[in-house]
């Protein structure tokens, strides 16, 4: 309600006023407060900038309350608190939702209708500070809007929109329990994006012992910004990323950090791979400086419109008003870390250093490739290892827990009680923790303590079983897990019967005891309380070992999955060298063979060898022969391998590889006006630009979607660059079964000339062998899809009659080794 309250009064003569407002004072009370206000200067200034004169003394005690009550509808009333300060105008900053963050010096109460009550006064103070945000104000058990955000909010929310008083009118209001508010911050925020001030209340007392309320902000929620909130999806990141440009060079900073867990990570990158990254982190919110508001063409707001992602701007200037300069990185760094300043107010956290990523240790995989493969990374550094050293520390680590099922069966069982450490953590951090995250604190803890007891009794076992009491259980990474033996309620009648009730307050329709067995409680209770907030400072302050033994968890559990999967799909471990070499002996596609498996079926294996000398491999075949499982299950072993995992095949050597790109699957882009050969080509265009020697390039029917004669042309001089530019290892998937021509299929199903490193296959019935296939069979994909049987007869005359036609071979075109298409 807009009622009064005593909350935050900070000027000492207004208090006076205020202890006259009850209508029956007390004489003791009038007389103390006739002595004080003879004391009161003739005239001061209000906080509200009023100029006020105290009410002359009165002579008849009776009078005074209803002297100073006429005031309170009065000008006195209307300016006699000002909100205290809070952390809120520490900042004197602005927050919009997709706006800039400005400083805003005007926190005066008198924009709207001159609010009359303490309440009214600070929700107008709050829309001013906060102009893009939609604020919520508590207001006892329940949450409420005012004005045009209260439409705006009733019509998101399907609540009611009613309207309340105000000053000489009224104005729309809305508002809905206390209990409700995790459900609706996923509609304002997680579903329409939107910026919500959350201003809480806190009890406070005065001089004369009445309590009243204070509020204020604290905390701004937003989409990259939510903590412990029920609807956030815990199984995956909720990132926020921060992008800071540098003028006139390609070179960006990144950093992006999931606030529920706590995890932080930085970048420096360049424009061109902007959009991998945004694929590759799916951050839920993006920051940019304010300067580039403006800036409707910018390589980096056409980046975020292609992954549909509206940013929001915020101010990084200096004191001096000057663009803090510095590396790309640390500038995204920095920030960020205002960013987070000015949006969680009272919950901002200390953040720690980022983890530094650098492309030279990942496997670059780009946006369309993450994609077509229909893979999304979970929160363990977003990308495959290029560390053989790391590869293989994973390989062991599964290949330790492959060979002790019993182990890894036990494990299985403790892990399942284990909560989420680092975001229980992160809850203590912002003083958002509770006794259950406690409670999964100390199972975690628990779960070392019986790791660890379990190893002393299997010693101690063997010790007394062997009679050896110099055995020891040891690890080394020369011997692995070893032994070492180094010698070998009542009605008030009854309670006022009870002496063990004391009366120690009574009113009209109340009385109050005092009994001991509930004071002793209450110690209790509190007692208890101060216990919990000591091992609340525990947790925080053992934050970073928690979260780095949570980490070793995280990656046991990751590591024993690996296992898990390597026995129930016969994976094995592969061989990772630094030579360009790609061999795989009958792999297999990890999701299609579990589908076949589901229904019955076998899947088909296949063989794949490229090196240094059959790097490019033109595939052609009919349609569903598998070829698109080939492609995809090359680029998917490949990823398997190089995040540490076994491998579905029979065995498998794979060189390191760099960059992973793929250019697989048709759709189009109506949004931006692109046709479906537009998006192809745009695919392509990038693939032929930044695979590298070190890449691994899959390609699937490139030229469809123009004519026959533009899309032969098209295939035939990807060919030619991926062979003599790039140089990369690739599977070509293509349909026009003339480009065996027009590179010089010879009868061992090898190129010329300059394409003495392309090797020819076909597929048929799952299978691939060398050579070339000039039937695609489309006919019969067409009779299965169920063509009436007449359009059948048509196409097969048709078929025939063009087949006819076309009895020129292609010719290779005559092209310069150094030839650039």
């Amino acid at each position: 309600m807009l009622g009064r309250s005593a909350a935050t009064i900070k000027c000492s003569n207004l208090r006076l006023y205020r202890c006259l407002y009850s209508t029956s004072p007390s004489r003791a009370k009038t007389q103390r407060v006739k002595k004080q206000v003879a004391e009161l200067p003739q005239t001061y200034t209000l906080p509200s900038g009023e100029r006020a004169t105290p009410l002359p003394a009165f002579q008849d005690a009776s009078n005074a309350p209803r002297t100073l009550k006429a005031k309170k509808k009065g000008s006195l009333k209307r300016s006699k608190a000002k909100l205290s300060e809070s952390s809120l105008s520490e900042g004197n900053a602005t927050l919009g939702h997709r706006g800039d963050l400005q400083p805003h010096d005007d926190t005066s109460a008198e924009a709207m209708n001159q609010p009359r009550t303490q309440l009214a006064r600070e929700i107008v103070e709050n829309l001013h500070r906060f102009p893009d945000c939609l604020l919520l104000t508590r207001v006892g058990q329940f949450y409420e809007s005012y004005f045009e955000q209260a439409k705006e909010i009733a019509s998101l929310l399907n609540i009611k929109l009613t309207s309340r008083k105000w000053g000489g009118g009224r104005v729309p209001m809305c508002g809905f329990p206390l209990l409700h508010l995790d459900r609706h911050l996923k509609t304002l925020v997680q579903q329409n994006k939107l910026f919500v001030a959350m201003c809480e209340e806190f009890p406070i007392s005065d001089s004369f012992g009445e309590t009243g309320f204070e509020r204020r902000v604290t905390r701004i929620v937003t989409p990259g910004t939510l903590i412990d909130e029920p609807f956030l999806n815990t199984l995956e990141n909720n990132y926020l990323l921060s992008i800071h440009l540098v003028p006139e060079k390609p070179a960006i900073g990144l950093a992006w950090t999931d606030f529920s867990t706590g995890e932080f990570f930085s970048k420096e990158s360049t424009l061109e791979t902007l959009q991998d990254e945004l694929v590759r982190i799916g951050p839920q919110q993006v920051i940019l400086d304010s300067s580039l508001r403006d800036s409707k063409s910018h390589p980096v707001l056409t980046c975020l419109k292609e992954e549909n992602i509206s940013p929001y701007f915020f101010s990084s200037q200096g004191e001096d008003g000057s663009i803090q300069q510095s590396e790309p990185e640390t500038a995204a760094v920095s920030m960020l870390s205002n960013y987070l300043k000015t949006i969680l107010l009272e919950n901002a956290p200390t953040l720690d250093t980022p983890y530094h990523e650098t492309d030279s240790t990942k496997m670059q995989i780009d946006a369309h490739t993450i994609k077509s493969l229909e893979i999304k990374e979970a929160s363990y550094e977003g990308c495959p290892s290029t560390s053989i050293a790391e590869i293989e520390g994973w390989q062991s680590t599964v290949a330790f827990f492959s060979k002790r099922p019993h182990l890894r069966a036990d494990l299985i069982e403790h892990l399942k009680q284990v909560g989420d450490i680092s975001r229980i953590v992160q809850r203590f951090t912002l003083k958002r923790g509770d006794v259950s995250d406690l409670l999964s604190v100390k199972k975690t803890i628990d779960l070392w303590g019986q790791i660890i007891k379990r190893k002393d009794d299997l010693e101690c076992k063997l010790r007394t079983e062997y009679n050896a009491p110099s055995l020891t259980l040891r690890a080394s990474p020369s011997q692995g897990m070893h032994i070492h033996i180094a010698k070998p309620k009542k009605d008030s009648k009854s309670i006022d019967m009870d002496s063990s009730f004391k009366k120690i307050g009574e009113s009209a329709s109340t009385k109050s005891y005092f009994y001991q067995e509930w004071s002793e409680l209450g110690t209790l209770i509190a007692n208890t309380t101060a216990l919990l907030a000591q091992a609340e400072k525990k947790v925080v302050s053992n934050a970073t070992l928690l979260r780095s033994n949570s980490a070793i968890v995280d990656e046991m559990d990751v590591a024993i999955g690996f296992a898990v999967l390597a026995e129930e799909l016969k994976f094995v471990k592969p061989t990772l060298t630094e030579e360009r070499h790609y061999h795989v002996v009958n792999g297999r596609h990890p999701s299609v063979e579990m589908g076949l498996m589901n229904s019955g079926r076998m899947f088909t294996p296949n063989t794949i060898e490229m090196t240094p000398s059959s790097n490019m491999h033109v595939i052609t075949g009919p349609n569903m022969a598998g070829k698109s499982t080939v492609l995809r299950q090359t680029a998917l072993i490949a990823i398997l391998a190089q995040v540490g995992s076994f491998v579905p095949a029979d065995a498998a050597t794979i060189g390191l590889i760099d960059k992973l790109f793929t250019r697989i699957g048709a759709k189009d882009d109506l949004f931006r006006d692109r046709s479906t050969f537009m998006v192809e080509m745009l695919e392509t265009a990038d693939i032929l630009r930044r695979a590298t020697s070190r890449s691994l390039v899959i390609m699937d029917e490139v030229g469809r979607g123009t004519t026959v004669k533009d899309g032969l042309a098209i295939a035939f001089a990807s060919v030619h660059h991926l062979v003599t530019k790039n140089q990369s290892s690739c599977l070509f998937a293509t349909h026009f079964h003339e480009l065996s021509d027009m590179i010089g299929c010879t009868s061992a199903w090898e190129g010329k000339g300059v394409f003495d490193t392309v090797r020819f296959y076909c597929t048929d019935v799952n299978e691939i062998d060398p050579g070339v296939n000039r039937d695609s069979h489309g006919l019969k994909v067409a009779r299965l899809a169920g063509l009436p049987p007449s359009a059948l007869e048509v196409a097969s005359k048709t078929l025939a009659w063009l087949n006819e036609q076309d009895k020129d071979k292609h010719a290779l075109p005559e092209l310069n080794d150094s030839a650039s298409l």
